[in-house]
């Protein structure tokens, strides 16, 4: 039991980790639970224990919500300094604070989250239609076949990620190496920042696949195509005053019309989704009275913290009912979206709830910060508990042990991720690499829209509805247009690398081993760094 405990706690200080730096740095949160299942079953097989599908299937449970925390957080929180730098900077001043701030708005939002998917998992299990693909693909790593080979495809993936680290950070190791790496590194490729963050992009592009690095690509090329375009017409245009409008000016007018297209697609499509999400709800209510009396005391506890946090930060009343209204068939609405697709879509909910806030007098971009984190922490609560559910049943776990291990997930990740955040924000600087943070960049644009040439966001909002048409995720196009060419290149080399190979199962622990290994050596070389 104590070897159980100590292992889960790890995998979950693993996981939160991983997911914080990969979202912070690339954008992308994919899924981290079969990763664990590998790293469960190479802990058993070096410990010579019997392989226990229980077991395994419990620790990845539990250690799984700290990586759909983490980055519900890194596409949210972030925003605060881009747009009120000088409260980010007063919180990382002091750690204590922002930890046990961050242990709150975890435990809070992370209950509310975990009662509400408990409410509304008998429902969906229940439907046939719903796939439940992240269950799916969990199940299939813990009762797939896994022996040396693919141990041996995990660790060279740690051992490239060690390679790098060596050359890349030396600490003595390599001294009369390192400064020869270093001179050839730039002009192999183009900068040593590429090189510190290409195996991670390579494994990121691998994991997520062609879907999802294409619209950087298109973002990417929409660079040249399109706003260079735009930076050179500008220079002759006198009307408006276009012509004193400087290229990065142009750049964020144009990005912010961009994901308000976005935006808009979403409120025109979403009210009627939502009402009947809380049509289901009432039905769902009615048919599990007994689910409901078991967590309505967490929901509404949860639910009466996540009120008072809010009226701690000031927010107007008109403003936290809007919230609190619009909380639960949001999150309702996730839980369904994600049980069929796989996808949990935190920006989409997250900018859904900002919109309607920006619009309330007194409200503060502090205010709407926090409020994106909540649903970004909830949200990932809600899908991470019915993908729980679905294993559960699976493998005939009991009721009392999916809600410990669910609970324990919670619990374990309100008390790391404030410390890995914090740890993370001090030693790199976020809007520069490795920590584009380009999801926080976009909520702040967002936020900032009508401080912007309208014109030029006229134009964004014009090309992002062409996108839509062509099925173009603007979102994914917009962080094609501010990351680095060199870090979409490598994340599209990955992307490439998995769709050309027949040997994805084994390409994908190899991958998985050098995410594993890179963020491991970057969690080692920080503490090392604070203890210096």
């Amino acid at each position: 039991m104590i070897l159980f405990v100590v292992a889960t706690a790890a995998l979950t200080l693993f996981s939160t980790a991983v997911l914080l730096y990969v979202s912070l740095a690339t954008g992308l949160g994919p899924w981290i639970g079969p990763m664990l299942v590998v790293l469960c079953r190479i802990g058993i097989w070096m410990t010579q224990r019997r392989h226990e599908a229980h077991t395994t299937a419990l620790a990845t449970i539990i250690a799984s919500y700290g990586g759909a925390i983490a980055t519900g957080i890194g596409f949210s929180l972030t925003t605060l300094y881009f747009v009120d730098a000088v409260t980010w900077h007063a919180w990382m001043a002091d750690p204590l604070w922002f930890c046990a701030l961050m242990a709150l708005l975890v435990l809070s939002a992370g209950l509310f989250g975990v009662a509400l998917a408990r409410r509304i998992a008998p429902a969906l299990l229940a439907d046939a239609t719903i796939s439940f693909p992240v269950s799916a693909a969990i199940i299939s790593a813990i009762e797939g076949a896994h022996g040396l080979a693919h141990n041996l495809f995990f660790g060279g993936g740690i051992l490239l990620a060690g390679v790098v680290g060596i050359v890349r950070d030396g600490w003595g190791l390599v001294p009369e190496l390192v400064p020869v790496a270093w001179l050839l590194l730039p002009s192999v490729f183009g900068s040593v920042a590429v090189f510190e963050l290409a195996p991670v992009c390579w494994a990121a592009g691998f994991l997520a696949g062609s879907s999802i690095v294409l619209p950087l690509l298109v973002g990417m090329a929409a660079k040249y195509a399109v706003l260079m375009p735009l930076w050179q017409v500008t220079r002759d245009v006198a009307w408006g005053g276009l012509s004193l409008l400087q290229a990065s000016d142009i750049t964020f007018a144009f990005c912010s019309g961009l994901l308000l297209s976005g935006l808009l697609k979403s409120c025109w499509q979403s009210p009627a989704r939502l009402w009947q999400q809380m049509r289901c709800a009432v039905a769902t209510l009615s048919k599990n009275t007994v689910v409901v009396r078991q967590g309505v005391g967490m929901e509404l506890l949860a639910g009466g913290t996540i009120a008072g946090i809010c009226v701690a930060l000031g927010m107007p009343i008109m403003a936290i009912g809007v919230f609190i209204g619009f909380l639960v068939p949001l999150l309702e609405n996730l839980g369904n979206f994600s049980a069929r697709t796989g996808l949990a879509t935190y920006g989409r909910y997250m900018t859904l709830i900002m919109l309607p806030l920006l619009c309330i007098p007194g409200v503060t971009p502090l205010q709407i910060v926090v409020v994106c984190t909540l649903i970004g922490i909830a949200g990932a609560a809600v899908v991470d508990t019915l993908f729980s559910y679905k294993i559960g049943q699976h493998f005939q776990i009991s009721e009392a042990r999916l809600r410990w291990a669910q609970l324990a997930g919670i619990v374990l990740t309100a008390v790391m991720v404030g410390f890995l955040m914090w740890l993370l924000c001090t030693s790199f600087t976020l809007g520069q690499s490795p920590l584009v943070a380009h999801r926080g960049i976009s909520r702040a644009l967002l936020m900032k829209t009508f401080q912007f040439n309208g014109l030029m966001v006229l134009l964004g909002v014009i090309f992002g509805f062409i996108l839509e048409r062509c099925k173009v995720n603007a979102v994914m196009v917009f962080g094609g247009l501010i990351m680095p060419n060199s870090l979409i290149i490598a994340l599209a080399i990955g992307a490439a690398w998995r769709g050309m190979t027949t040997r994805v199962e084994q390409w994908t622990l190899f991958w998985s081993g050098v995410l594993a290994g890179d963020v491991l050596w970057m969690l080692i070389g920080m503490v090392r760094g604070l203890c210096n």
